[in-house]
């Protein structure tokens, strides 16, 4: 019996489905052509880089105005070793793409703000000790900008980077979990401490 897919590193995501404009407008068209349909306001960036340096950069002044010590070259080590967002359709008991409320249910395979690399491999990396990077990842979660994590990944928050298609992203921030930092689950306060 396979093992049950674990729904925190592969959840599930809602976007628009467009598939009725799309067949309208492909009929409507040269059938050497295919059309591509998009939501008014909706960007066409497809699988690009996409760092939210802004809303990062504020964030870290806030912190330095505030006192607090931040590893910023260790954050953006961080930023710049995130997974390219990859979704695959949730299929129904049909084998057919299934369709709730009038959106695609995908299953996020990678998310486009996770770093998959363990502590020892980030060590190796950021030519550090360990113990300074467990040290760093601790600060970084206390300070919100780590927000979960796990054996072997940790994930950024997707408001500050995403690497990957921005719809996305969109649905990714509706349902991302906050496990760390000021407003999640863990003591923060006593981490902010050491």
């Amino acid at each position: 019996m396979p093992r049950p897919r674990r729904h925190d590193l592969e959840p599930e995501i809602l976007v628009p489905d467009t598939s009725a404009q799309e067949r309208r407008a492909n009929e409507a068209i040269d059938e050497n052509f295919s059309a591509k349909v998009r939501r008014r306001g909706e960007s066409p960036i497809q699988d690009r880089w996409m760092i939210a340096t802004d809303e990062l950069e504020r964030q870290l002044a806030h912190h330095r105005r505030a006192g607090t010590s931040i590893p910023a070259a260790f954050l953006w080590f961080l930023v710049m070793r995130c997974d390219s967002a990859h979704a695959a359709p949730k299929l129904d008991a049909n084998r057919e793409p299934e369709i709730r409320d009038g959106h695609r249910v995908l299953n996020l395979r990678r998310i486009g703000c996770r770093v998959r690399m363990t502590e020892k491999q980030m060590a190796e990396d950021f030519c550090a000790s360990q113990s300074t990077i467990e040290r760093h990842v601790r600060k970084l979660k206390a300070l919100g900008f780590i927000v979960n994590g796990g054996h072997g990944w940790v994930e950024l928050d997707a408001a500050l980077c995403w690497r990957g298609d921005l719809n996305l992203l969109a649905a990714y921030r509706n349902i991302q979990t906050i496990s760390y930092g000021p407003f999640g689950t863990d003591n923060a306060e006593e981490d902010l401490r050491t």
